[in-house]
């Protein structure tokens, strides 16, 4: 159909979709000038604490992880705008995902976390724009081994990713990816790495964990990326704060170690040190 008065050209269409999918409430409503001059649509995204361990087998790439548990909450808005000799598409909103636990394809662990959140400022899919706001994670907990050979536990999902079949086509790359990240927040975390190779294997353990990262660009950077991260290591603690400047590829930072028990340490030290190391602390700046 066709509209050609002046005021039919200026109506909204509210389309209006409410259901709910495995126990989860799902909205999806919106606003559309169909017979404006430049035809525009929004619609709202919203999802409720929707259960993640029913769609894991629905991943575009074959992953082998698994999701036992994980629930997913969106409050997005859908921009379609038909300007020019190219439409574009926005996605501003926030996801939220809590209490998500991620298994490799034998269920060892490989990371889980209790509470994500993003804030998406504006998102461009076809502009190749990704800008974000606050990334917000607490308690993650990441298992990382170390094999033989020198791959890792996360080598077969880096690899499920990088294969052609997980790659976007050529023509979206064409534009440069132009991201921005107001502020990243890594709280209440904990990272457990194991040196399988070694006979016996060598644990270490940072607890409590915490990483802030702001003002981030790829894509003329105003000002350097400021950093900041401190953990609790073998009874002392670790520190490093600096800044990360993209254009120069620059990385200044100060690092602090403060009473570090040794022992723990001793083997990763045994190429180079052939005696024991009883006791005794480190402290650095």
């Amino acid at each position: 159909c066709t509209a050609n008065l002046p005021a039919d050209v200026e109506i909204f269409v509210q389309p209006n979709v409410e259901m709910t999918i495995d126990g989860s409430p799902l909205r999806v409503a919106g606003m559309a000038k169909p017979f404006a001059a430049i035809p525009e649509s929004v619609l709202d995204l919203k999802l409720d604490q929707l259960d993640l361990a029913r769609y894991a087998t629905y991943l575009p790439v074959k992953v082998p992880i698994k999701i036992p548990r994980g629930t997913l909450s969106t409050n997005m808005q859908l921009h379609f705008i038909q300007s020019g000799s190219a439409p574009v598409i926005r996605l501003p909103g926030s996801a939220t995902r809590d209490q998500t636990d991620v298994p490799d394809g034998s269920n060892a662990p490989l990371a889980a976390f209790k509470h994500a959140a993003v804030a998406l400022t504006d998102v461009e899919p076809l502009g190749n724009i990704v800008a974000l706001g606050a990334i917000d994670i607490d308690g993650l907990s990441t298992n990382l081994v170390l094999k033989r050979g020198g791959a890792t536990n996360f080598t077969p999902v880096t690899a499920a990713f990088a294969s052609p079949a997980a790659q976007p086509a050529a023509a979206a790359q064409s534009t440069p990816l132009e991201l921005s990240l107001q502020s990243l927040q890594l709280s209440n975390s904990d990272l457990k790495f194991t040196d399988a190779g070694a006979a016996p294997p060598i644990v270490l353990k940072l607890e409590a964990i915490h990483i802030g990262f702001k003002n981030f660009r790829t894509v003329a950077p105003a000002a350097p990326a400021a950093f900041d991260a401190n953990a609790r290591l073998g009874g002392g603690s670790v520190a490093l704060k600096g800044t990360f400047d993209l254009a120069h590829s620059q990385v200044g930072a100060e690092v602090t170690l403060d009473q570090i028990d040794l022992p723990p340490l001793q083997p990763f030290a045994r190429p180079f040190l052939a005696g024991t190391l009883a006791s005794g602390k480190l402290a650095a700046h």
